[in-house]
């Protein structure tokens, strides 16, 4: 198993993840690299939070 801080990867950095208040969520942009998609993949899943598919927010939602 990976550590947590794995899972938490994704916010390193501000780029790549945006706060979606209407949807109480965080959604990747389109900026997160591969890693940073996995990792937010662990994020959600040690959270217990639907993982498939990964909020992309390109503006409006798009999903991978």
């Amino acid at each position: 198993m990976k550590s947590y801080s794995e899972a938490m990867y994704w916010k390193k950095n501000k780029e790549w993840y945006v706060a979606n208040y209407d949807k109480d969520r965080y959604e990747l942009t389109k900026a997160a690299p591969p890693r940073a998609i996995e990792s937010f993949r662990m994020y959600l899943r040690q959270n217990d939070l639907p993982d498939n598919p990964v909020p992309i927010n390109f503006g409006e939602d798009v999903y991978v």
